[in-house]
């Protein structure tokens, strides 16, 4: 037979490998699922960026409103002193 320190540092060998493979194991397991869910993520944000592509046109929609609200007030300032220079 042998010494037990042989067998003693079978078992903690043993025993490191199994470690070693339930922590590695673990580890791809959760790179696995994470990867599933920025994939998710990645198609999510995909739709939203086609959801909210109009959004784009805001600032000059506003501008154009602007624009109007303007000519709307000197049209009516206008209109209003030529009656009273009636």
């Amino acid at each position: 037979m042998g010494s037990p320190a042989w067998y003693i540092g079978l078992i903690v060998g043993a025993g490191v490998v199994l470690t070693v493979v339930v922590c590695v194991s673990t580890i791809l397991s959760l790179a696995r699922r994470i990867s599933m869910q920025a994939r998710e993520l990645s198609l999510a944000l995909g739709a939203t960026v086609d959801n909210t592509e109009v959004l784009h046109v805001i600032p000059s929609v506003n501008d154009m409103i602007v624009t109007v609200h303007e000519a709307i007030g000197t049209l009516r300032t206008d209109v209003f002193e030529k009656r009273r220079a009636r």
